[in-house]
């Protein structure tokens, strides 16, 4: 630093300007707060006073750092270049530089107090060495090299890879004058993605424009119609009262709850109500239905108007989950069918069954859920006419059978997380449409 005398700067300068040596002979680098001596001049000029100040110490002059950036000071005659960096900037600058030894065209440079990687990006390799150097430490610095078309997809990639890490959703990589991705601008998730992409030293940027993905969840779930005293025939010991029950995490469950459902059907011990497969982002709501609906006509001295009530079978799920896995999910069950029996005024009544439960996991599971009965009896009487209802002598001329049916309402619930990437290819849509059915279909008929 040829500035600056080497006669008149005492021994905690000469450390000082050890531990921060400037990249060129007209740079000077400062911490902020530090102070540094000064030759006697008899000319001094400071372009950027808030950056950097002339202080009178105890042994002359001393330039002092107050904030960081970029400023330049004439001293007799000669300008040179000051840059303040902060704490954490210097300690990227350190950590970068021993990086940086070890990768081919790429340099680093300040400018406005800030780190900057430049020249041109070759290898993924530097680009992982440099990333796993600030793995474990914060580092503040722009990358602001050339990439090549090719290997910015590879960027890219090892982009997506790290904030995997971080659970958080993929993002796309822009590169202008230094690499960004852009999030939106109240988005809850900024922190941790400037966290994530920091060792990297892309920089994140706020737009009006840019959506939050969220995770995509996909719950199946199978209603089936169990008779109960078949369950029981075979030593499956159902609650009388409702329950909800993980099922065991054992391999190929999902398919294993279908078949069972699909034995059921066969056997006539019960039947598949419903079994979809409903996509819904996280945060929002999804509904299914299945049946019908009846009108309910409101009249009063004001207006007249149709309500229209729903029956059948009517799923709702409300997932929340994260890119870690873990999953909040809120599913409502109604089974109904029209009561005729109990018709006012021209409108049935319903017979409903219906399940709300909340429930938390941390990895697909299968959610069994039991214990909706539905009990129906019957009696029917045989006997002669008119003596069989002789009483308490009828009995001896007639005979009677009771029945009692009971079946019960099963529910299974599996919900996972997936991938947009996971979705597969989008199928092609047919080029032509082929008739159902011919003349002599109808015929066979």
């Amino acid at each position: 630093m040829g500035l600056i005398s080497r006669s008149v700067i005492p021994l905690l300068f000469l450390q000082t300007l050890s531990t921060f040596s400037s990249s060129r002979a007209d740079e000077i680098i400062l911490l902020q707060g530090e102070h540094r001596p000064l030759p006697k001049s008899s000319s001094i000029w400071v372009e950027n006073g808030s950056i950097v100040r002339i202080d009178e110490g105890s042994k002359g002059e001393v330039l002092k750092g107050l904030k960081p950036g970029q400023s330049e000071i004439r001293l007799n005659g000669i300008t040179s270049e000051v840059q303040v960096l902060s704490l954490d900037q210097e300690r990227t600058r350190r950590r970068l530089k021993l990086v940086l030894e070890k990768t081919l065209q790429l340099k680093m440079q300040l400018q406005e107090g800030r780190v900057q990687i430049i020249g041109r990006l070759v290898r993924l390799s530097d680009m992982e060495a440099i990333t796993n150097s600030c793995a474990t430490s914060f580092c503040n610095f722009k990358m602001a090299a050339e990439i090549s078309e090719g290997l910015f997809t590879q960027v890219e990639a090892l982009m997506n890879q790290r904030l995997g890490q971080f659970s958080l959703p993929k993002m796309r990589l822009d590169r202008g004058e230094y690499l960004t991705v852009h999030v939106p601008l109240k988005s809850s998730l900024i922190k941790e993605t400037q966290r994530a992409l920091s060792a990297m030293g892309i920089q994140i940027e706020t737009s009006t424009t840019a959506i939050e993905l969220a995770p995509l969840v996909k719950v199946q779930i199978t209603l089936a119609e169990v008779k109960r005293d078949y369950l029981l025939q075979y030593g499956m010991k159902w609650p009388n009262a409702y329950q909800a029950q993980i099922l065991p995490n054992f391999s190929g469950i999902t398919d294993a709850q279908f078949v069972s459902a699909q034995f059921w059907e066969h056997s006539g011990a019960g039947r598949v109500l419903a079994s979809p497969n409903i996509l819904c982002r996280s945060g929002k709501d999804a509904e299914f239905v299945a049946g019908g609906e009846f009108p309910i006509k409101i009249v009063n001295f004001r207006l007249q108007d149709v309500i229209w009530k729903k029956y059948g079978i009517v799923l709702k799920v409300s997932p929340l989950a994260d890119y870690s896995g873990r999953m909040s999910i809120s599913v409502e069950t109604e089974v109904s069918s029209i009561d005729p029996s109990r018709t006012v005024d021209g409108v049935p009544g319903l017979f409903t069954n219906r399940v709300q439960t909340h429930f938390d996991l941390t990895k697909p599971r299968t959610i069994a859920l039991s214990g909706l009965i539905k009990s129906e009896d019957s009696k029917s009487s045989e006997g002669w006419p008119t003596l069989g209802q002789i009483p308490i002598l009828g009995a001896l001329f007639s005979s009677k059978d009771f029945k009692e049916n009971k079946s019960e309402l099963v529910i299974f619930v599996r919900p996972e997380i997936i991938s947009p990437d996971a979705m597969g290819d989008e199928p092609s849509l047919p080029t032509e449409i082929k008739p159902l059915a011919t003349k002599d279909s109808y015929e066979h008929f």
